[in-house]
C-alpha cells in the first residue's frame, strides 16, 4: 500500500516539474496561380472605327483617308455685245416684202453657236408710226424658250420700250458641225397698213449693247479658271497611338476621282501639302503631276487619277494632316468647241492608299484596350495576408516577322496613361522575338514581383496596358491583317502563399 502512494506522489511531483505547451497549428506553403491575360493582338485589331485603316482584299493593311472638294459653281457667262449692236431712226414702209436685216452682235471673249440668257435686254423705239399701221419685228436667230422666234410688236410711245430675254436663247443648241458662231443678230421688219404701197409708216429705232448673262452657252471662249475651295481641301489622319512615331511608310497612291460638269477640258493645277503634329511640327508639299511630271487634263464627265511616283517625301514625315493648295482647273474653252451652264462645277473626290509597307523605328505602339483583370475575394485575400513571393509568367506566340519590346503596365484603376507614372502602380518588360526565329511559343518569360507589385492583386480588378516597342528594321516590312497574323500573349500570376489548417 505505502508502495502505491509513493509511486502517485512521485508522479504528482514529476509533473509539476514539467512545462505543458499550447498545441501549434501545422503550417505549410502551396503555389497558387492566377490567371491574367489570354489575348491575341491581331494586327486587323489596327482597324480604325473610322476607316482611315483598314485590311485590303489581298489582306495587307491599309492607311486610307478620303477626302473631297469642289469648284464653285461656273457662274453666268458675261457677253458684252459691240456698240454697233443698235441702229437707230430707220424708216419703215409699207411694202410687200421688206429684206432681212441685221446688226453686229460679236465679243471677243467668247464664240457662241448657242447661248441661253440669264440677264438680257432689247430695247425698241417706234415714232410717227401711221394711224391703221402696225409694225412686227421677227428675229431669224433669237427663240423664246419654247422654240419659237422672238417676235416684237410696234408700240408707239415716243420713246424707249425695253424687252426682257431671260430664258430666251440665241442659236439652236447642238448646232451640228462645223464650228459656225453668230456674229449678228438677224430679224426681219413687217409693216401692216391700210396706206398705200410705199407709204412711210414710222421709223424703228433697236439696240442691244447692253451687257448680258448667258446661264448657259456653246462655244468658245477666253480660258478661265475655276480655284477649289480652300475650306473643303483637307482631310486629317488618325493613326493609332505612337504608330507615327514607329514607323515610316515606304509607298502610297493618291487616287482622285473627278466630276466635270463643265462641257471643256481643264487642266488641274496643285500641290498636296501635309504636316504632322509634332512639336514643331514637319512639313512637306508636292505638285500634283501625273507620272510624266505633267499636268492633269481632266475631260468632261468622269475622270480617274492616281498620284504616286511623288508621295515619297510626303510620306516621309508621317503627315496628319494633308491638303490640296493653290488647286485650280484652267478651263481650256478657247481652242476646242464645249458647253457650260451656270451651275456647273468640278467635284474631286480623293483617296489615300497606303499599304503598311514601312520601315520600323523603336518608337512605342500603345494598346487602344485596356484589358480588365478580376481577382476573386478569395485570392485577394490570401495574396494581401499570406504571400511570401510571386513573379509573373508570360506564354508568347508572334505571328509576325517583327521583334518587340512588350511593356506591361499595371494599375488598381483604369484609363492608364504610359506615358503619366501617377496612372499606373508599375510597369514589367518583356522581349517577343520575330515569327522568324521562333515560329510556335517562344521560351517562357518570368518576371519577378516584389512586395509592393505583389499587393496590387489584393485588389478585386487590377487594370493592365501593353505598349509595343518593334525593333528597327533593316528595310521595308509589310505587314498584314490576317487571321493568322497576330501576337498571343498568355499571362498568370503565380504565389507562394503559407496555409494554416485550422
Amino acid at each position: 500500500m505505502k508502495y502505491y502512494v509513493f509511486l502517485i506522489v512521485a508522479m504528482l511531483l514529476l509533473l509539476g516539474a514539467c512545462e505543458v505547451k499550447s498545441p501549434v497549428m501545422p503550417k505549410w506553403d502551396i503555389d497558387l496561380a492566377v490567371p491574367l491575360i489570354n489575348e491575341n493582338y491581331y494586327v486587323s485589331d489596327l482597324v480604325n472605327d473610322d476607316g482611315s485603316i483598314i485590311c485590303g482584299e489581298d489582306s495587307i493593311m491599309y492607311i486610307n483617308i478620303e477626302g473631297n472638294v469642289n469648284t464653285h459653281e461656273f457662274g453666268n457667262i458675261h457677253f458684252a455685245p459691240p456698240a454697233s449692236a443698235a441702229f437707230f431712226d430707220n424708216p419703215v414702209y409699207h411694202v410687200p416684202n421688206i429684206p432681212d436685216t441685221s446688226m453686229d452682235f460679236e465679243d471677243p471673249e467668247i464664240q457662241f453657236t448657242y447661248a441661253k440668257v440669264g440677264v438680257g435686254i432689247i430695247q425698241t423705239k417706234f415714232t410717227a408710226l401711221v394711224a391703221g399701221s402696225s409694225v412686227t419685228i421677227v428675229f431669224a436667230n433669237l427663240f423664246n424658250a419654247d422654240n419659237t422666234n422672238y417676235v416684237i410688236i410696234a408700240e408707239d410711245t415716243g420713246d424707249w420700250v425695253t424687252w426682257d430675254l431671260s430664258g430666251a436663247h440665241f442659236g439652236v443648241i447642238d448646232a451640228p458641225l462645223p464650228f459656225d458662231p453668230i456674229a449678228e443678230i438677224s430679224f426681219s421688219v413687217t409693216s401692216n397698213s391700210s396706206a398705200a404701197m410705199g407709204t412711210h409708216t414710222g421709223d424703228l429705232s433697236l439696240k442691244a449693247d447692253a451687257l448680258m448673262e448667258f446661264d448657259e452657252v456653246q462655244g468658245k471662249m477666253t480660258d478661265l479658271s475655276m480655284p477649289l475651295m480652300d475650306d473643303l481641301a483637307s482631310i486629317d489622319i488618325d493613326y493609332p497611338e505612337g504608330m507615327n512615331e514607329a514607323v515610316t511608310l515606304e509607298t502610297a497612291t493618291i487616287k482622285m476621282l473627278l466630276e466635270n460638269q463643265i462641257g471643256f477640258k481643264s487642266e488641274f493645277v496643285g500641290e498636296f501639302y501635309a504636316y504632322n503634329d509634332k512639336t514643331p511640327p514637319d512639313f512637306a508639299s508636292v505638285e500634283i503631276k501625273d507620272n510624266n511630271g505633267q499636268n492633269f487634263i481632266i475631260f468632261p464627265g468622269q475622270n480617274s487619277l492616281d498620284v504616286s511616283g511623288s508621295l515619297s517625301e510626303l510620306l516621309s514625315i508621317m503627315p496628319t494632316h494633308i491638303e490640296i493648295r493653290n488647286g485650280v482647273f484652267n478651263v481650256l474653252s478657247r481652242t476646242e468647241a464645249g458647253s457650260v451652264r451656270a451651275g456647273d462645277s468640278i467635284s474631286l473626290n480623293y483617296t489615300l492608299n497606303a499599304p503598311f509597307t514601312f520601315t520600323l523605328y523603336d518608337n512605342p505602339i500603345v494598346v487602344k484596350n485596356e484589358v480588365d483583370i478580376p481577382v476573386s475575394s478569395e485570392n485577394a485575400e490570401r495574396i494581401n495576408k499570406n504571400a511570401l513571393g510571386a513573379k509573373l509568367e508570360l506564354y508568347i506566340t508572334n505571328k509576325l516577322p517583327v521583334g518587340a519590346t512588350a511593356t506591361a503596365f499595371f494599375s488598381s484603376s483604369p484609363n492608364i496613361d504610359v506615358n503619366d507614372p501617377a496612372t499606373y502602380n508599375f510597369s514589367k518588360p518583356a522581349v517577343i522575338y520575330s515569327s522568324e526565329t521562333y515560329a510556335g511559343e517562344q521560351p517562357l518569360v518570368e518576371l519577378s514581383l516584389n512586395e509592393n507589385e505583389i499587393k496590387l492583386f489584393g485588389n478585386p480588378h487590377v487594370y493592365l496596358r501593353w505598349m509595343f516597342v518593334f525593333h528597327p528594321s533593316d528595310g521595308a516590312v509589310t505587314i498584314y491583317g490576317r487571321t493568322s497574323d497576330y501576337i498571343k500573349i498568355k499571362g498568370r500570376l503565380t504565389a507562394k502563399i503559407s496555409v494554416e489548417d485550422l
